[in-house]
C-alpha cells in the first residue's frame, strides 16, 4: 500500500486515451479502458541519474453493448460485483478487435518522457439471468493493465 505521508503527487498530462474493444461470441461488444487518476513518487529530492520510483492509481471502466436478442428487463439496481461472482456463470469466448494504448506525459521524468498503458482482457463470464440498467446481460471481466515507459513525440503533445 502506498502511504500518502511518504509520497507526493506527480503531475501528468493526458496525451491520448482510448478503448480496448472486444467482440464476444454472442455478438456483444465489450469496451475496456483504464484511466490514470493519480501518480505518486517518494517525497524529497531524487539523485541525478537515478531512476524515479513511481506508483500509479487507475480507474477501470467496462462498457457493454449487446444485441436486442440478448437483452432483458432493465435493472435500475444491478447486483454488486461480489454478489454477481457468487451466481451461476458461463465462460464467453471473445476476440480482440483492437487494444489501444493510452499515453501520458510525466514531466518529472524528463521533457519527452511518459507512460503508456492499455487494458488486456483475459476472460469474460456471463452471469446467468442478470441484467444491467440498460438491459444488457451482466458480464464479469478479468483483465490486466499493461504499463510501460515511452518517449513522447513532440507532435503528439496537446
Amino acid at each position: 500500500m502506498i502511504s500518502a505521508e511518504e509520497n507526493e503527487d506527480v503531475e501528468f498530462r493526458i496525451i491520448t486515451e482510448g478503448w480496448s474493444v472486444y467482440e464476444l461470441e454472442d455478438d456483444t461488444l465489450l469496451r475496456a479502458r483504464a484511466i490514470l487518476i493519480r501518480a505518486l513518487k517518494p517525497k524529497g529530492p531524487v539523485k541525478k541519474g537515478e531512476p524515479i520510483p513511481l506508483a500509479f492509481s487507475f480507474h477501470q471502466v467496462n462498457s457493454i453493448s449487446s444485441p436486442k436478442s440478448l437483452q432483458g428487463t432493465r435493472n435500475p439496481r444491478p447486483k454488486a460485483v461480489d454478489e454477481l461472482r457468487s451466481l451461476p456463470q458461463d465462460e464467453v469466448e471473445f476476440q480482440a478487435l483492437g487494444e489501444t494504448w493510452n499515453v501520458y506525459a510525466i514531466p518529472v521524468l524528463g521533457p519527452d518522457k511518459g507512460l503508456k498503458t492499455r487494458v488486456v482482457v483475459s476472460s469474460v463470464r456471463r452471469v446467468k439471468g442478470e441484467y444491467d440498467a440498460e438491459g444488457n446481460p451482466n458480464y464479469l471481466v478479468d483483465s490486466t493493465i499493461i504499463i510501460t515507459p515511452t518517449k513522447i513525440k513532440e507532435h503528439r503533445l496537446p
